[in-house]
C-alpha cells in the first residue's frame, strides 16, 4: 500500500515501524489517525472500568473481585454455570466468558465439550503482540517536559528501523526500538503530585524475546529479572533523548513485560489485542469476525478482544453490546 503511493524508501520504513505487522492498510491508517489525536479520561483509563462497574452495581448486579472462575460447568451438551475455587457453583441459563479464548475452551471446559478441530485452531493461531511498559514518576513539572505540549509521542531514532520478530536474541534491541512515550499528567494534572509528572514508556514485545524473557517453564528467575531490568534501562535511555535529564529525575519506577501481562490478565503470551492482526493468520477475520462471540458450546458466549480480529478495545465494547443484547432477547423469549 505504501510502496504504491510513496517513492521514498526511508519514509516507507519509517511509517511501517508504527504499524502492526500484516494488519490491513485501512485499519492501520484509521488506528493511527485516532492515536495521534485522542483524549484520556480524567483519572486514567481505569475510570472507564469504574464507570462500567458502577453501572452494573447500580442496577442490582454483583461483582466478585479476586475470584477465579476455575471451570465452566457443561451438562447435557450445554453450559449451565461456573465453579469457583472453593467449590461454589453459580448457575445461569447463559454463560458469557470475557477470558482468554484459549483458557476458556482448553482449560475451563471438559475436553469433550469442544470439537477437536476448534481446539486445534485455538492452539495454532498466533496471538497479537504484547508490550513492555515502564511506568515512571519524575521530579519534572509537566509543562517543562520538551514535547511541545504533546502528551503522546512516538520516537524512532532513525529511518533504518528494526525487526522485533527477528531480534529475539538481540540484547541491544530495545535500545533502538520505536518508543511510545505518554506524559499522562499533561492531560490530567491529578495523575502526579504538583510539580512532578507521570510518564509511561512502551514498546512492542513478544513472549519469545530472550527465551521467554529469561523464564524457565513459565517461572520467573534471576535471569528474568536481569532481562527485565536491562530492557527497562534501555527504554529509559531512549526516553533520555526526548527528555534530557529524565534519568536523574526518576523517583518512582516499575515495569511490566509480556510475562507480567500474562500473569495479571491471563491473556496468552501477554497479548494486548487477542489474536494476531494479520488477517491471513487470524482466528476470526473479515465478516466472520463479526460473529466471533458465538461458540461451539451451546449457551456459552465469548466477549472481549478474542472475539474478532483486529481486536483491542473496540472489539471489547462491540462484542459486549452484541452479546448483552442477544442474551437479553433470549431471556425475554423464555418468559
Amino acid at each position: 500500500y505504501l510502496e504504491q503511493r510513496l517513492g521514498n524508501p526511508d519514509l516507507i520504513r519509517f511509517i511501517k515501524q508504527m504499524m502492526y505487522s500484516g494488519s490491513p492498510a485501512a485499519f492501520t491508517l484509521i488506528f493511527h489517525y485516532f492515536v495521534m489525536d485522542y483524549y484520556m479520561p480524567k483519572g486514567g483509563f481505569q475510570k472507564i472500568s469504574d464507570v462500567l462497574a458502577d453501572f452494573i452495581t447500580e442496577r442490582g448486579g454483583r461483582i466478585k473481585y479476586r475470584t477465579m472462575v476455575e471451570k465452566i460447568i457443561w451438562e447435557n451438551g450445554k453450559a449451565t454455570g461456573v465453579r469457583l475455587p472453593k467449590g461454589d457453583v453459580i448457575r445461569a441459563p447463559y454463560i458469557v466468558s470475557n477470558s482468554d479464548a484459549r483458557r476458556t475452551f482448553l482449560k475451563m471446559l471438559p475436553p469433550e465439550a469442544t470439537p477437536e478441530s476448534f481446539k486445534r485452531t485455538l492452539r495454532e493461531t498466533p496471538v497479537s503482540e504484547s508490550a513492555v511498559t515502564v511506568f515512571l514518576g519524575v521530579n519534572i513539572p509537566a509543562e517543562e517536559i520538551p514535547t511541545q505540549g504533546c502528551s503522546h509521542v512516538y520516537y524512532m531514532q532513525d529511518y533504518k528501523g528494526v525487526d522485533l520478530a527477528g531480534s529475539f536474541d538481540d540484547e541491544t534491541y530495545y535500545s533502538r526500538a520505536p518508543l511510545e512515550l505518554c506524559v499522562a499528567s499533561l492531560h490530567d494534572p491529578s495523575m502526579a503530585p504538583k510539580g512532578k509528572s507521570s510518564i509511561i514508556l512502551q514498546a512492542l514485545a513478544f513472549m519469545g524475546y530472550a527465551d521467554g524473557w529469561g523464564t524457565e517453564s513459565g517461572k520467573r528467575t534471576e535471569r528474568y529479572r536481569q532481562v527485565k531490568e536491562r530492557v527497562t534501562e534501555q527504554l529509559i535511555a531512549n526516553a533520555e533523548k526526548v527528555i534530557p535529564g529524565i534519568t536523574e529525575k526518576i523517583e518512582v519506577k516499575f515495569s511490566a513485560t509480556p510475562v507480567t501481562n500474562e500473569r495479571y490478565t491471563l491473556n496468552s503470551e501477554g497479548a494486548t489485542a487477542g489474536w494476531t492482526y494479520d488477517p491471513s493468520k487470524a482466528f476470526n477475520s473479515g465478516t466472520k469476525g463479526i460473529w466471533g462471540f458465538r461458540t461451539p458450546v451451546k449457551n456459552l458466549y465469548l466477549v472481549g478482544h478474542w472475539t474478532m480480529s483486529p481486536g483491542g478495545a473496540p472489539a471489547c465494547f462491540m462484542s459486549g453490546k452484541m452479546v448483552s443484547s442477544l442474551v437479553n432477547w433470549r431471556l425475554r423469549l423464555r418468559v
